[in-house]
């Protein structure tokens, strides 16, 4: 999806509100969905999926790269994240504080470093 900037959340809304109403003219499973996001776009796209307002036939998200900040609610435990982190990010950012909300919420993330 292509989003605006200033509005991503409600691009996310838009966009799965299209899918509910639209997913079946394109043979698409509304209720099995996986949501991949990118670079900068992993902070407002996490937000968005641990949000109590994200779509429920989200079923999987991998973030790639990107910097993950905490987020200010409890971390989804029904929603898979595959979250890939750039070896290089790792010297500019510090992960710790996403790392230890993600197993203080007990949430099934599997975390990954992308080297080289």
């Amino acid at each position: 999806m292509e989003s605006d900037g200033g509005r991503v959340q409600d691009c996310f809304k838009a966009l799965f509100k299209f899918l509910s109403e639209n997913g079946n003219i394109y043979r698409i499973n509304t209720e099995q969905l996986g949501v991949y996001a990118a670079s900068a776009n992993v902070g407002q796209s996490a937000s968005y999926l641990m949000s109590q307002e994200a779509y429920k036939g989200i079923k999987a998200a991998v973030l790639y790269y990107g910097f993950g900040t905490p987020l200010p609610w409890p971390y989804r435990r029904d929603l898979p994240v595959l979250f890939v982190a750039a070896e290089g990010d790792m010297r500019r950012a510090n992960f710790s504080t996403l790392w230890n909300e993600v197993l203080k919420n007990n949430a099934p993330w599997t975390i990954k470093m992308g080297t080289g």
